[in-house]
């Protein structure tokens, strides 16, 4: 079973305010800067040569591959890795103890 004595030391409303505000910044600035840098290899020029691209991605179809790379990081980044590792600040639980307890049925 769950443990649902446990108190949060922080109301809801600052919770879910707190957790949003990680979540934004992490899929607005860190997941892209991450991607950017990971997309690099397939990039063709100098890093300051992909700026324009961005802007306009449309004009250039050899960018979608690094578009995805960044949009791919920012996605996993911001709503998955910094809100769950925010939740373990918090808590102090795991991933895993969202599943704790759980029957999973249907399966035998």
């Amino acid at each position: 079973m769950t443990d649902l004595t446990h108190e949060s030391k922080l109301s809801p409303l600052s919770l879910f305010a707190l957790t949003f505000f990680v979540a934004g910044f992490g899929f607005i600035l860190i997941g892209p800067v991450i991607g950017f840098f990971l997309s690099t290899p397939f990039l063709e020029g100098s890093i300051t040569d992909q700026f324009p691209k961005m802007t306009d991605p449309t004009s250039y179809p050899e960018f979608r591959l690094p578009l995805y790379i960044m949009q791919g990081c920012a996605t996993f980044i911001g709503l998955g890795m910094l809100p769950s590792l925010f939740w373990f600040a918090v808590e102090g639980k795991g991933i895993t103890s969202w599943f704790a307890g759980k029957k999973v049925y249907g399966l035998k």
